[in-house]
Parts: structure tokens; C-alpha cells; sequence
């Protein structure tokens, strides 16, 4: 199925799922319920011996991982002035993302040691403290989740899959977009979701880590606009929340059956304010 047929046929969504890579909450603070999850709760951990894990060098690439096991639900919180945000995801929607920052002490409570996969489940009610970073929306689609913590204090996050194995070597999580520009254009269009973004994280009142979730927006787009333009297609990025399109097809994409589709798949993370983004179709060069 060529891109015109494959964007035509997803104008028939309603509500975009996210794709195999592809509720208020206040910041819960360190409590003595936090800090003793790992005797209280149960949770299950693997170890691993941090001094053999400081001598090796093996590095992760996050987006490469999750396309690989097909995860549908994952993320990378780094940390910044003791306070940590989902940088990248994939399949999180705009509620996640806000809802997502955190303070390095809950962390520390939750999963202090790094090398360790530390799961966390509805089997055992384990989970409870790790759905305050979920919509509702997402919650009830996620039974378990497990939580990394790399050499350089990153939380890598993801829900509803087992890889120990894959886990316990890997010091570093790296993020990067490696994927193949079209040699050929035929048509490109360049897409800015910046007042989109604005608009939605100003409706969700989360305008004192402004910056930060921006740039988690920018990211969560940057990945889901890959995903969904993966053949005789590609996307560059500008500047953050600001993308260019780029095709190499032998049809023509109408203008407005590709406004549309990024509308409505990018509807998944904006919600309604998707309906601000602005897309312009570029002169061939």
C-alpha cells in the first residue's frame, strides 16, 4: 500500500491508538510508603553487580529498542535541577507527558539502585504509586511497568513487557532519529505544532516546567510523525516543534488530505489542540 492509499484509508480514525513503535495529579513527593515500596510492596527486582556494569560500555538506543520488541508504551525520564520529565516517549498522550514530572526523590525512593530492572504490576498492587504519571485514558491499558535507572541517573520507563535479559548490560539509554531521508523529493510541506503545544500545556496548567515539556512534546511528534510517514517518506527536524515532511512518491498528496491526517493522528498527543498546527506545502527546490 502506497503513502496516498495508506493516509486515505487512516481518515477513517476516530481516535488514533498509538503505534507499536511508533486526571491531575500533584508531583508525589518522597513518603515513607515510597521509600520502603521495595520491603512493603513486594517488588520484584533483578540485580546486578554495578561494579562489573561500570566497566562495560554497552549503550542502548531507546527508539531503536522499543521498535524492535514492539512496545507500545514507553519513556525516558532525564533529570534537570533535581527534577525529572518524560524527554522522549512513544505512545504516551499529552496528559502523560505533562503529568510526568517528577522529583528526583520519588525516584530514589521507588528505584535507587542502577543496572536494575525494577517491576511492578496489578498482580501484586505494586503499580499504584507509577499511575500518577498516566492519563486515564492509558491507565487502563497498562498492567505493568518496568523502571530502569542508567549510569547517568535516566529513568527508562516502559509498560506491559518482560526483558530482563536485554536490561542488565546496558549502562547508557541513548536517544537518536537515524532513519533515511528520501534521496528524492517530490513534494515536502514544513509543520509547526509550536502553538499547539503552547496551547495545550497552558490548558493543563503546567506552565512552571514550560521549557522542559515543550521539548518532551517536540520529541513525543518527532517520533510519532516517524512512524506514520515510514515509507517514501521522512521528516526532519527543524527546530523543536517545528518538523519538515518529506516525500519521494509517485502520487501527489493533496494538501488537505495530509492536514487532515496529521491532525487527526497527532489528535492522540494534543488532543483538540492539534487543530492549531500549521502546515504549509513547500516549492519544489
Amino acid at each position: 500500500m502506497g503513502l496516498l492509499d495508506r493516509l486515505s484509508a487512516a481518515g477513517a480514525q476516530v481516535k488514533p491508538e498509538p503505534k507499536p513503535a511508533a486526571d491531575k495529579t500533584i508531583i508525589q513527593k518522597k513518603s515513607n510508603t515510597v521509600g520502603l515500596l521495595k520491603k512493603s510492596l513486594g517488588v520484584e527486582t533483578t540485580p546486578v553487580v554495578e561494579k562489573v556494569i561500570e566497566t562495560q560500555k554497552d549503550r542502548l538506543d531507546f527508539f531503536d529498542f522499543i521498535q524492535k520488541h514492539s512496545i507500545q508504551y514507553a519513556a525516558l525520564f532525564t533529570l534537570c535541577n533535581g527534577i525529572y520529565c518524560a524527554e522522549y516517549s512513544a505512545g504516551f498522550d499529552g496528559v502523560s507527558v505533562c503529568q510526568s514530572v517528577s522529583t528526583k526523590d520519588f525516584w530514589d525512593g521507588l528505584a535507587l539502585q542502577k543496572f536494575t530492572p525494577y517491576t511492578f504490576n496489578t498482580n501484586n498492587n505494586t503499580i499504584g504509586p507509577l499511575y500518577q504519571f498516566f492519563s486515564s485514558f492509558l491507565k487502563d491499558k497498562i498492567d505493568s511497568i518496568c523502571v530502569y535507572r542508567t549510569q547517568d541517573d535516566s529513568i527508562f520507563v516502559f509498560c506491559n513487557f518482560s526483558l530482563y535479559e536485554d536490561l542488565k548490560n546496558i549502562g547508557f539509554v541513548d536517544v537518536s532519529f537515524d532513519k533515511q531521508l528520501p534521496a528524492n523529493i517530490t513534494q515536502s510541506f514544513s509543520v509547526d505544532f509550536c502553538e499547539a503545544i503552547e496551547s495545550f500545556i497552558i490548558a493543563n496548567h503546567k506552565s512552571e516546567y514550560k521549557d522542559r515539556i515543550f521539548t518532551a512534546f517536540s520529541n513525543a511528534l518527532y517520533f510519532r510523525l516517524n512512524t506514520a510517514f515510514n515509507e517514501e517518506s521522512g521528516v526532519e527536524l527543524i527546530q523543536e516543534g517545528q518538523f519538515k515532511i518529506i516525500i519521494d512518491s509517485p502520487d501527489t498528496i493533496p494538501f488537505e488530505l495530509i492536514s487532515n491526517h496529521l491532525r487527526l493522528d497527532c489528535s492522540y498527543i494534543l488532543n483538540e489542540h492539534s487543530q492549531l498546527l500549521s502546515i504549509k506545502e513547500l516549492k519544489a527546490e
